[in-house]
């Protein structure tokens, strides 16, 4: 872990260009550092992960963008649990997580994959206990949700202090 830290603080932070240019639109990622390569953008921060540490993700919030106090206060009261990642470290506008694996539900439903039963009980258990930490789930929704092995994976917790339905 502490290799990757230093790898964010030396490689990746010095180098990266993202940019939030539209309050309403995912950010955009101008340039990634080699090796590192990106997995995702969202509306505040872009995913990437070190080939090195495929099983971790780090997760950077774009310049200007809110929240990243909140997503940190998020996963302190979320805990461990089996349908979210875990938040490893966080420090001024990056956290580290766990990496889930899996395909969203917005990409089963366009490759006409199958979505079980179970995945979908999983994912509404999991509301249900971030209900119970004093959480608020939203935002959620095909693409923010995951498949994997037959169970549910919540993805983006980022807006789960947002008290609005």
């Amino acid at each position: 872990m502490n290799r990757l830290i230093d790898s964010v603080h030396q490689e990746l932070l010095p180098d990266l260009q993202i940019e939030s240019v539209d309050p309403h639109n995912p950010v955009q990622v101008r340039h990634i550092p080699n090796p590192w390569r990106l997995l995702g953008a969202g509306n505040y921060a872009a995913v990437v992960y070190h080939p090195d540490c495929p099983n971790l993700v780090v997760k950077i919030y774009a310049p200007g963008r809110p929240g990243f106090k909140e997503e940190v206060e998020v996963y302190r009261r979320l805990g461990s649990h089996p349908a979210f990642s875990d938040c490893l470290y966080a420090h001024e506008g990056f956290l580290i997580l766990k990496r889930l694996y899996g395909v969203t539900l917005y990409d089963c439903m366009h490759l006409g994959m199958r979505i079980p039963k179970q995945v979908i009980q999983d994912i509404d258990f999991a509301l249900d206990y971030a209900r119970n930490r004093s959480l608020y789930p939203h935002d959620v929704h095909g693409r923010n949700v995951m498949m994997h092995e037959g169970r549910g994976l919540v993805v983006d917790v980022s807006d789960f202090l947002h008290e609005e339905n």
